[in-house]
């Protein structure tokens, strides 16, 4: 993992804690405030599409396979999250969301044969991590079990983590298409992809909403009123524009997953500190066990 990548992933980091720490504290989000935020986030993108020089007739049929693939794994993450704080609290739901894909990608790109092989040290660092992700959220050092991975309210949680393996790896394979066939900067590039991604998501979100008659026009309506989904939309895709760059500086997307960990030891700090939240003995061991984890994977 370049320097580069550790630069662009520790400025991603900071801004998916301030993304996540805005919905703490204003509300839970639901189907209807990822709509807007992620409208909202493919708006103030637009304009880089314009001056993007892109022929995306010559991405061919792969392109838009990885693309349609993105925005699905999209809405299935937005489902398994909007479910899991419905069945969960948030300190539950968030760190085991994030830590499971930290093992599930490098066991799909291993499988696959996508990327470069990481090493036996960086895939130890990747298991440290989630299992310390898994660690953080939890009252009491003896309420830790692998059962709790197997209850039937980690079922929207698991499916939030598949949903994120899927957009992950599918982003990587359809950027470097991207970058492969324009002429243009990597910023304007991956900043044209990155609305048409945000646009997708909004769109995806919209008809999972119609077909089944969730929550209706007056909440999306309501959403687009509140400044939260507008915050929430522009540090989203900052954060997440800054993993798309990072991508063509590692040889396995899995670097960056693990890497992205470095948000939980971080929001843990902020709950702490601006919150007042207590500092428990499972969030220092998890939080160490993360940071050691991530020391591995980049040695």
């Amino acid at each position: 993992m370049t320097t580069t990548a550790f630069l662009l992933i520790l400025a991603s980091v900071a801004l998916h804690v301030g993304w996540n720490f805005l919905c703490k504290v204003n509300k839970e989000p639901s189907l209807s405030f990822y709509c807007v935020a992620n409208f909202i986030a493919g708006v103030v993108l637009f304009p880089l599409l314009l001056l993007a020089r892109i022929d995306w007739l010559a991405l061919g049929g792969h392109f838009w396979v990885y693309l349609f693939f993105s925005c699905f794994f999209e809405l299935i993450y937005a489902i398994g999250l909007f479910k899991g704080y419905g069945r969960n609290d948030i300190s539950l739901v968030y760190p085991i969301a994030r830590a499971l894909p930290t093992l599930l990608i490098p066991a799909v790109t291993l499988i696959f044969g996508i990327g470069k092989t990481p090493t036996t040290l960086a895939l130890a660092g990747m298991a440290i991590v989630a299992v310390g992700c898994i660690i953080m959220p939890q009252k009491k050092l003896t309420d830790v079990s692998w059962k709790l991975l197997v209850s039937p309210g980690m079922t929207p949680i698991l499916v939030a983590a598949i949903g994120t393996t899927g957009y992950t790896i599918m982003d990587n394979l359809a950027t470097e298409n991207v970058l492969s066939v324009t002429d243009s900067s990597k910023v304007l590039s991956l900043g044209a992809y990155l609305c048409v991604v945000q646009f997708g998501i909004a769109l995806f979100i919209l008809l999972y909403m119609l077909a089944f008659r969730l929550e209706g026009w007056r909440v999306l309506k309501a959403n687009f009123k509140q400044p939260a989904p507008y915050l929430v939309g522009v540090f989203s895709f900052m954060a997440y524009f800054l993993v798309l760059g990072a991508m063509s500086f590692v040889t396995n997307v899995s670097y960056l997953q693990a890497f992205r960990q470095m948000s939980l030891p971080l929001g843990v700090l902020a709950g702490v500190y601006f919150l007042k939240e207590r500092f428990t003995l499972p969030k220092a061991i998890g939080t160490a066990m993360v940071v050691f984890g991530l020391v591995l994977t980049v040695v």
